[in-house]
């Protein structure tokens, strides 16, 4: 539910030949619930009603992604997510709470 804190080990693909990946951690969401997290608008979509344990797949549309806009590389790593990119997320949920 959009109300829960979630932890979540994550990879973070390019959807594009070769698909590389960008973005390799875990996560604790925001501090806040998930509704309230900064995480990106796909994220918030798929990992709702998740279960510990679960692995997953999620697909993300650049709209629901970074937009037109694109990120620049997050601190210690090199890779810009260029405007207009699908992401692809392998993920596995480490834990829920309220």
């Amino acid at each position: 539910k959009s109300n829960r804190k979630l932890s979540v080990d994550y990879v973070g693909r390019f959807i594009r030949k070769p698909i590389t990946p960008f973005e390799e951690g875990s996560s604790t969401l925001g501090g806040g619930t998930l509704a309230s997290s900064g995480v990106i608008s796909g994220w918030k979509i798929g990992l709702v009603d998740r279960q510990v344990g679960e692995k997953g797949i999620l697909f993300i549309p650049s709209k629901q992604a970074y937009g037109r806009t694109g990120k620049a590389p997050a601190q210690g790593q090199q890779q810009v997510i260029f405007g207009y990119a699908p992401l692809l997320f392998e993920i596995t949920i480490k834990s829920v709470t309220k």
